[in-house]
């Protein structure tokens, strides 16, 4: 089928964990972009039908059955923790290690640093239900490489934004905490003790609003 996996579960099992706060808030139509440009998405919960690998409770929900389900639903975690980390910020959120590793895993640890540094934080809409960033990746838009290896292309709608935590206020000028964008990604992931994480990601195409790959 090719339908969208989405994820919309809510991230308490991290109790203060943009995975992503944000894809960026400004950013305009089409065009290819680095993932620097999406610094909250370095920062998006597992699918509902799966668990997070950081989880700390229990799930009555099955586990992936497939190596294709357990790839998104490392994919998704990768995301959803650090935008949990993005919210505090911390650094050495232990839920990183589990669901990132190599350059993403830095790149967290990085950004939350220098976060702290800054004074800033991730800020998410409490009302909305999927944690304010919606994760959506097709099954056949997951590419095994090889045993330990795969790529996936991601869909992102992110409500989330980089705000100063002395003032709530928006760390871009001019940026709106209403404002929303999507974002098309490709990631890979790598197998690394029996678990999928998340290693890279590159940012694709980036839209202002719900559009571009979430409007399909």
């Amino acid at each position: 089928m090719n339908r969208w996996l989405a994820a919309r579960a809510s991230l308490a099992f991290l109790a203060s964990l943009p995975l992503l706060a944000g894809c960026g808030s400004g950013g305009g139509g089409g065009g290819t972009t680095s993932d620097t440009t999406l610094p909250k998405l370095e920062s998006t919960v597992a699918p509902s039908s799966t668990p997070a690998p950081a989880s700390t409770t229990t799930s009555t929900t099955a586990a992936p059955k497939t190596e294709t389900e357990a790839i998104i639903a490392g994919y998704i975690a990768g995301e959803r923790v650090h935008i949990e980390a993005g919210k505090i910020p911390d650094p050495n959120h232990p839920g990183l290690a589990l669901v990132r590793t190599g350059p993403m895993l830095q790149r967290s640890r990085d950004l939350f640093q220098s976060f702290i540094f800054r004074g800033i934080l991730y800020h998410y809409p409490s009302e909305r239900p999927d944690g304010g960033a919606r994760i959506m990746v097709k099954p056949n838009d997951v590419e095994k490489v090889d045993s330990d290896t795969a790529f996936v292309r991601a869909c992102l709608v992110d409500y989330g934004h980089e705000i100063y935590a002395n003032t709530g206020k928006p760390v871009t000028p001019g940026d709106r905490l209403d404002a929303i964008t999507t974002a098309e990604v490709r990631a890979t992931m790598e197998l690394v003790g029996g678990v999928w994480k998340l290693s890279e990601r590159r940012g694709l195409e980036q839209w202002e609003g719900v559009a571009g790959c979430a409007a399909s």
